[in-house]
């Protein structure tokens, strides 16, 4: 069981104020700060809203990456360079997972 609200996140615009994100099952989960709008209004707080939606989504692909580059490495059919380079990446998405869980 994941200690995160499970489901799809979503945006939540408002017209000249920043975004929230909310879930189907739990409703709103984020209210970015309302943070000065530069030249730009408040783009900076729209992207960091479309990164913290899709974590959700993007935790379950690094999940399932790690899962096929494990199998990958335990394969001996493949050649040992490729098996080399699943190992780089599989270290590299366990630490993201890891630090997206707080483990």
């Amino acid at each position: 069981m994941t200690k995160h609200t499970q489901g799809k996140w979503e945006i939540m615009p408002r017209e000249n104020l920043p975004p929230r994100i909310k879930s189907k099952s739990f409703g709103i989960i984020c209210r970015l700060n309302d943070i000065f709008p530069t030249e730009n209004g408040y783009q900076e707080n729209e992207a960091n809203a479309r990164l913290i939606a899709a974590a959700p989504e993007l935790l379950e692909f690094a999940e399932n990456m790690s899962s096929y580059l494990k199998d990958i490495i335990a394969d001996k059919n493949h050649p040992i360079n490729w098996r080399n380079e699943c190992e780089i990446l599989l270290n590299n998405c366990n630490q993201a997972i890891t630090k997206s869980k707080g483990e």
